[in-house]
């Protein structure tokens, strides 16, 4: 899920965080993901088929307004709107707090875009200071189909210190077996054992999302 909108009238949000609140307390859930929304609109030339509109702080509303939620919450962060003082401040805040933290680190889109700290040097941030902050990471199949290499990513992420992966949401079956699969024969070659990977599954109900998903880079069967 993703926070609701910052623009959203204080009036309105206290009925969104209620009935968010009442729904998922009714299902038997191991865990939440929060989201970290970002434009993406420097890493595709068409045009994005909603507007972007910024969303109030994932970790905010994980952590303060679903408190209530007493589930294990996965919260994305972008890091690429950090500078190494402002993370270093965010992980000495993880440290003072009791709650076990599970967080996603996310870099910029797109190369034209990446400011702030990188995917690297975020990782690195979080092993000198946040040695018990689970860091989870992305796995997108759809990259594995035209490079063959998404299993050495995860690989690679894993050496920096992510205990878990998330997937892109999945409809191209093929495209996420082979990634998989791929994974699983390295890991036996070398006598190692997976890490959890989350395979993400999301419903469309539109064609206007549909087309907002393959904006995003989904790929869909026929």
């Amino acid at each position: 899920m993703a926070a609701p909108k910052a623009a959203t009238p204080a009036e309105e949000f206290s009925g969104i965080v209620a009935r968010q609140l009442q729904r998922l307390s009714t299902l038997k859930l191991d865990g939440l993901i929060v989201y970290d929304i970002q434009d993406e609109g420097e890493r595709i030339a068409a045009p994005r088929p909603f507007p972007f509109l910024p969303t109030l702080d994932p970790e905010t509303y994980a952590h303060s307004h679903l408190a209530d939620l007493t589930v294990p919450k996965v919260v994305y962060r972008r890091v690429n709107l950090d500078t190494p003082e402002t993370f270093v401040r965010w992980l000495a805040d993880v440290n003072r707090r009791s709650v076990l933290r599970f967080t996603v680190l996310v870099g910029a889109p797109s190369q034209s875009a990446r400011t702030g700290l990188t995917l690297t040097d975020a990782y690195s941030a979080a092993r000198e200071h946040a040695p018990d902050l689970i860091l989870g990471g992305i796995a997108i199949a759809e990259r594995h189909s035209r490079r063959q290499d998404e299993h050495t990513r995860i690989l690679a992420k894993t050496g920096e210190g992510c205990r878990f992966f998330v997937t892109q949401a999945v409809y191209d079956v093929t495209a996420t077996k082979s990634l998989l699969s791929d994974y699983a024969m390295v890991l036996r070659d070398r006598g190692e054992a997976p890490i959890p990977i989350i395979l993400t599954f999301s419903p469309c109900g539109s064609e206007k999302i549909l087309a907002f998903m393959k904006w995003l880079g989904i790929h869909f069967p026929r």
